[in-house]
């Protein structure tokens, strides 16, 4: 079941990176997609950890521990760079 949202999250990225690369300039872009990869590498993390728990194989806590640090990071960069799409207009050529 979180395969399947994460793919759908994974998508999602994809879809509006493709949409905001031409409407942002490339210092936002970039922080757009390095929080679309945190968020993504944080909830697969989470994902992991509980699939590995539920089966009994190990109880690797250092991934449930990094969703939190992962996840707001990513975010904070998602934010900024939609703060910074609306701030700085990306200059015709």
């Amino acid at each position: 079941m979180k395969f399947h949202w994460l793919n759908l999250f994974g998508v999602t990225a994809v879809i509006l990176l493709q949409d905001l690369y031409n409407k942002m300039v490339k210092g936002a872009c970039a922080l757009l997609v390095a929080g679309c990869v945190n968020v993504f590498l944080a909830g697969f993390s989470k994902a992991a950890w509980k699939l590995l728990y539920a089966a009994g194989i190990c109880d690797f806590v250092v991934l449930e521990k990094m969703f939190l640090p992962v996840n707001s990071l990513g975010l904070l960069f998602v934010g900024l760079s939609l703060v910074g799409m609306l701030c700085w207009k990306r200059k015709n050529a």
